[in-house]
């Protein structure tokens, strides 16, 4: 103890209050379908183009593109995306019969689904081909199909055996190819990385091809395990090397180990350590003869040169392939984040022989058979998504903007296209060209083949949006790096294509939600020039939110903010309407005079009139991040006055900040925020169950209505409880 002995004493300093800074609330989070991209995985994304390259472009399946498109559009900065897509299902084709096809056990499909058929071709290549599903009996399993399996369209390549044994899978499902050896045998499995039928538009192209050449110089000691080259550029274990002497025959070998030093390359290698796999570790038959009048021994680097092409370019380029090491290959593809991955299970592995290595593949050989899994999304599936994101604290603005899809919806009819201009060539009228005679028609192929969405109606969009508000409802899960505590998170929820938007809202009884409607009009790129896709508000509201936090505060309502990226609203709103829909807290979205479209409305779904205004809301929750953040070094220090004060000072820090944002009603900072955390709310017995308590109360619409909340730390941990101010 200081000054009870001599020697030195460390005596700490006085602890200083913490700031606390105010958490981000910009950061959104959509749930929907995609063209490409991992399924279930929540990926963060900062600009449009990212998500194009993670996920693909827009689809007609589903709105999540447009939503992602609109929150950058209207001012968001950052996003995490989670696709979601029905997981595959398979079952085995028991029967053929043309066009009618049986499976067991049945495939619970619809009309328009998409079905790969897996098997083999009578050479026993692999074969996959597409069909789509005309009608489905689930009693009998039987599938009646678009077209037969096999003989329907001649570049289906290789053709699909009826008699072999038939796997048929329905849901998302990525697209494969085989590549072969020179012999024949099969070399390796390609798989599109993601499931989705843009995996039908890429092909893989090898090349054979010599990355460097030196010769023999010398053999040490007459080895037959090593010689001296005139260079090792380029050359690593593992490479393989031709040697050519004259008309002797050509002899291959792999380098077990490259010695930059001496130029030496040793083949061969008795020490486990060193020595490649048994059939790679092969001695020379005689030692390299190089005096005399005898030829050179001339030294060639064989390599694979591999390219991916996607629709006929070329999207990946990777380093000169050793034609003995695919696995290592087939590695690099899964750290690179390739669009494919390289499977060699049940492949012999190459040897020295060429004839086992890699066939040349002059025609890129296409992947194929891929099928989206969007047309039997179902609920379940887009409520996987949204669990995905338990996990994540950033994003706290969530919308499911496919909740909404439905077949009529996203087949909307577009513009008629332009009528041709008026022909004033005389010879048109005197001589006209007849028409071509029609061919015999084919069934589409399957990079033609479109998977339409799932077929939602306003009870499965109600479900989905349950849950939704639920997840942002909901506090932390227990397993969660923080005790429990209320939900930071905010709903952006849409109503259906054609419900009534005041029987919908009428499900909903939330704090943390909100409605906004109608649907909003964009240009789509899918469509002809000058076509109009209706999709749901959540994408630009969440822009609008996400840009209003960032330019002035949490605390500012998005209402009244005009929207970008769009045209026109399903439906106009006038001020008498207004007047009814915000009644019953449905924000509108309304195209006004000289003014454009703006967002009219910031109320919620809430019955308590205490958290009637998304702004209030929001503030509370942002107060109720930043405090648990940054208040955790609280846990476990010791319970007295003095941190007491610093837990009060800290907190006074954020409150203060706020209030000179303008964030709290209230001409002077006692009437528009209080801290406790004194004696008061701290007595003995509290203080003896190691709890410590903090008061705060903010007024952040009028000044004399507080909303409550309540710091706690007990039990080691730091907890935060609400409650309204009488």
């Amino acid at each position: 103890m200081q000054g009870r002995a001599p020697g030195v004493s460390i005596v700490p300093a006085d602890p200083t209050a913490r700031p606390v800074a105010p958490a981000r609330t910009d950061v959104a989070a959509f749930v929907g379908i995609a063209s490409r991209g991992p399924v279930g995985v929540p990926v963060r994304i900062t600009a449009f183009r990212e998500f194009e390259r993670v996920f693909g472009s827009f689809s007609g399946a589903g709105f999540l593109a447009y939503a992602v498109k609109a929150f950058f559009e209207n001012g968001g900065l950052a996003a995490w995306v989670v696709r979601a897509a029905a997981p595959p299902r398979g079952a085995q084709v028991t029967l053929i019969n043309g066009v009618h096809v049986t499976v067991a056990p049945a495939l619970p499909v619809l009309a328009e689904t998409l079905v790969a058929f897996e098997g083999t071709s009578a050479g026993g290549d692999f074969a996959r081909v597409v069909r789509t599903v005309v009608a489905a009996d689930s009693s009998t399993g039987t599938l009646t199909l678009d077209a037969p399996l096999a003989g329907a369209d001649p570049h289906e390549q290789p053709a699909l055996d009826p008699a072999q044994i038939i796997v048929a899978s329905t849901g998302g499902v990525a697209a494969r190819g085989t590549l072969r050896a020179r012999n024949g045998a099969l070399a390796a499995r390609v798989t599109a990385a993601s499931p989705g039928s843009w995996g039908n538009a890429l092909a893989v192209r090898v090349m054979h091809e010599t990355v460097t050449q030196t010769a023999v110089v010398d053999a040490p000691a007459n080895s037959v395990d090593e010689f001296k080259v005139a260079s090792v550029a380029r050359i690593t274990r593992g490479s393989v090397v031709r040697l050519r002497q004259g008309t002797q025959p050509e002899v291959y070998r792999a380098v077990a180990e490259v010695d930059p030093v001496r130029n030496v390359l040793r083949v061969h290698s008795d020490v486990t350590a060193q020595a490649l796999r048994p059939a790679l570790n092969l001695a020379l038959a005689t030692p390299p003869v190089t005096s005399g009048s005898v030829p050179p021994i001339v030294v060639d680097v064989r390599a694979l040169r591999v390219l991916l092409l996607e629709n006929g370019a070329v999207v990946e380029e990777y380093d000169p392939v050793s034609p003995v090491a695919l696995e290592d290959f087939a590695a690099a593809l899964v750290a690179a984040g390739s669009r494919i991955a390289l499977d060699t299970t049940g492949a012999a592995p190459a040897t020295l022989d060429p004839l086992t290595w890699l066939e040349d593949t002059s025609v890129p050989r296409a992947l194929g058979a891929a099928t989206d899994g969007t047309r039997m999304l179902a609920t379940d599936d887009l409520l996987a998504g949204l669990a995905a994101l338990a996990p994540l604290r950033e994003p706290t603005l969530i919308a499911i903007p496919d909740a909404c899809s439905r077949s009529e919806v996203l087949a909307q009819p577009v513009p008629p296209p332009a009528p041709p201009p008026e022909c004033t060539d005389p010879g048109w009228f005197t001589s006209p060209v007849p028409p071509a005679a029609a061919g015999p028609s084919a069934p589409p192929s399957a990079s033609a083949r479109v998977e339409p969405g799932p077929d939602f109606d306003a009870a499965h969009s109600a479900h989905v949006a349950q849950a939704l508000v639920s997840f942002c409802e909901i506090g932390a899960t227990p397993d969660s790096d923080y005790p429990p505590h209320p939900s930071f998170r905010f709903a952006l929820v849409d109503v259906p294509w054609g419900a009534d938007p005041l029987s919908y809202r009428a499900q909903f009884d939330a704090t943390r939600a909100a409605i906004h409607w109608p649907w909003i009009g964009v240009y789509d790129p899918l469509g002809s020039a000058g076509a109009i896709r209706f999709v749901p508000p959540s994408g630009h509201v969440a822009g609008a939110f996400a840009a209003t936090d960032l330019a002035l505060g949490v605390h500012h309502s998005a209402a009244n903010s005009q929207l970008r990226w769009l045209v026109s609203v399903a439906q106009d709103v006038d001020t008498d309407a207004q007047a009814v829909y915000n009644d019953a807290q449905v924000n509108c979205i309304r195209a006004l005079p000289n003014r454009g479209i703006r967002v009219f409305g910031a109320r919620t779904l809430a019955s308590d009139a205490s958290w009637l205004y998304v702004p209030v809301r929001r503030l509370v929750s942002m107060i109720e991040s930043a405090i648990l953040n940054a208040m955790q070094w609280a846990v476990f220090e010791p319970n007295s006055a003095t941190l007491r004060q610093l837990v009060r000072r800290s907190c006074l820090t954020l409150l203060d900040t706020l209030w000179q944002s303008g964030a709290f009603a209230g001409a002077s900072q006692s009437a528009a925020y209080y801290v406790i955390c004194d004696g008061s709310n701290n007595p003995p017995a509290t203080q003896a169950l190691g709890e410590l308590v903090v008061d705060i109360g903010v007024a952040p619409v009028r000044p004399a209505e507080f909303i409550v909340f309540r710091v706690g730390h007990q039990h080691g941990v730091m907890e935060i409880f609400e409650g309204v101010a009488a």
